[in-house]
């Protein structure tokens, strides 16, 4: 079943064999929309919230939560307005139920994997679309919980399927990967590769472009390269200095194990603990375009930021429904221009933050 929301225009329609002229609705709606309610003179401008608190220099501020469509800026076309009105519902106002993964492409468009649908969606910014899928092809999705996007190509790591799959943006089927795939959760793409963490066998796969298996690194343990129930995912690019890295949320093992690209080794950051730079319940992972990396807590209910050394940086958010609040976040996704994605799962909703520049002093 696929749900789609475009912006469109129609004239007439046809119910029971009858044409209904909409130019009436039509000028009805552009009517409407073409007054706004004048604020009130003594409105108060809300303060940003931001963290740090002042008066420390602030680095991550608030913008907005995300529940539905709508919030994205999607409006119902006169179709859509139409169809609501016979058929009791709009798609624009279907909000998310379980949000765990989200990721942006190289354009700034939104994926996220909603495992409480079950479906996928894909917010197209610059065309102002979104689309929703509960299948690709002939497959129901079951759990999807981990989302990629490079490309014309949309991965998709379904837990209950057991299996990676391949969607063009159209929600078009092109490819599925289940060999040797017991419970694929977290994956990134990495150059040509896609890095899918496997909590079900406690390893990390590797597959190509295409869906086939290039190689897989690590086993059940507690040792430097072993994991416990591995869950999520992130690579960053490196730089002239440094190769290409690959981190992995060793769930039950508490903290964050990092990899060069061929799976070898390379250090850990995080350990179990109740205080700053200790983890309880890792999960979502996401590096900015300085290789810091952020780490998501789902029972501290907030955001940690590690360099790459793992030296801890800062955290923000609380246990709460507010602005900055969390209830079990899962999924976290950051843009080069530093806007931040969150999958607030059990808030039902996704919000939105931005990293702010270090203002420097001037003479």
């Amino acid at each position: 079943m696929v749900d789609q929301i475009e912006t469109g225009m129609a004239i007439s329609m046809h119910l029971s064999g009858k044409e209904i002229n909409l130019v009436p609705v039509c000028l009805c709606l552009c009517l409407a929309g073409c007054t706004s309610p004048r604020a009130p003179a003594n409105e108060t401008v809300q303060a940003p919230i931001v963290w740090p608190a002042p008066p420390a220099q602030p680095r991550v501020a608030f913008l907005r939560d995300i529940a539905t469509p709508r919030d994205f800026g999607i409006r119902p076309s006169v179709w859509q307005v139409l169809v609501s009105v016979f058929a009791g519902s709009d798609i624009t106002s279907k909000g998310f139920v379980r949000p765990v993964a989200v990721a942006f492409d190289a354009n700034g468009d939104l994926c996220i994997a909603d495992p409480g649908q079950p479906a996928v969606s894909f917010f197209d910014r610059a065309g102002g679309k979104f689309r929703r899928w509960t299948r690709a092809g002939k497959i129901d999705f079951v759990e999807p919980v981990g989302i990629s996007k490079v490309g014309d190509s949309i991965f998709v790591a379904d837990s209950g399927l057991g299996a990676v799959l391949a969607l063009d943006p159209k929600g078009k089927l092109k490819w599925t990967a289940s060999k040797q795939l017991v419970r694929p959760t977290g994956l990134a793409v990495l150059g040509d590769s896609i890095v899918v963490s496997d909590t079900g066998s406690h390893r990390i796969t590797v597959l190509n472009m295409a869906g086939g298996r290039l190689f897989q690194f690590g086993r059940h343990g507690t040792g430097p390269g072993e994991f416990n129930f591995p869950t999520h995912v992130a690579v960053d690019a490196g730089d002239s200095n440094s190769v290409a890295r690959i981190y992995v949320t060793d769930a039950m093992n508490h903290r964050i194990q990092a990899f060069d690209p061929t799976g070898r080794f390379v250090g850990t950051m995080g350990s179990i603990g109740d205080s700053s730079g200790h983890l309880s319940k890792p999960k979502g992972i996401a590096v900015d375009s300085r290789g810091h990396v952020y780490v998501v807590d789902a029972l501290f209910d907030n955001i940690q930021i590690f360099d790459r050394s793992g030296r801890f940086l800062m955290h923000w958010g609380s246990a709460g429904t507010g602005a900055g609040e969390f209830w079990l976040p899962a999924g976290i996704a950051i843009r080069n221009n530093g806007e931040i994605i969150v999958a607030d799962s059990y808030n039902r909703r996704l919000q939105s933050f931005r990293h702010l520049a270090p203002k420097h002093k001037t003479n």
